[in-house]
């Protein structure tokens, strides 16, 4: 679950389009596999470094690609 201060980027327009463009990319690539294990499908898109108070507003943390991951649910719960 989102933390307080990210809810507003989780519902703004640029992060879905964001999201669905790179789940798009990696379905092109691979077929959509976890980034992590490639055993099983991408189940969420990841921020490799976390979204914080103090970036939240800095795209280059939360809509550039370089810092996305497309991984499946148990490697996200790790």
């Amino acid at each position: 679950m989102a933390h307080e201060y990210a809810k507003g980027f989780y519902a703004s327009e640029a992060w879905h389009k964001t999201r669905l463009g790179y789940i798009r990319h990696r379905r092109s690539v691979d077929g959509g596999m976890c980034e992590e294990c490639h055993e099983r499908p991408g189940y969420i898109v990841h921020h490799k470094k976390a979204i914080s108070p103090k970036n939240i507003n800095d795209t280059k943390v939360t809509l550039t690609w370089d810092n996305l991951q497309y991984v499946c649910k148990g490697c996200h719960d790790k």
